[in-house]
């Protein structure tokens, strides 16, 4: 997941949260972002992961989903849970 700033693209909310490695643990990484939002107050994104790479099964059990506080804060304030 990437955010466009100034014509650059920049890992959102963070680089390491956005690269998976078959050594990582799938629950603190983005696998394969399905749905991004911005909720209506403009201050929350929320982030739909499904949790599979490549249309195969998931890595681990449910969705994750990510919340930044600050819709612009590039990782402030993350929830995240797999379940």
């Amino acid at each position: 997941m990437a955010e466009v700033k100034n014509g650059k693209t920049l890992p959102d909310p963070s680089a390491g949260i956005n690269h998976y490695a078959d050594t990582d643990d799938p629950v603190h990484k983005l696998l394969s972002v399905q749905s991004v939002v911005v909720d209506p107050t403009g201050n929350r994104l929320w982030i739909l992961d499904t949790g599979g790479i490549g249309m195969g099964p998931g890595r681990v059990r449910g969705p994750t989903v990510l919340l930044t506080g600050d819709a612009g804060s590039s990782g402030q304030g993350i929830v995240c849970g797999r379940g």
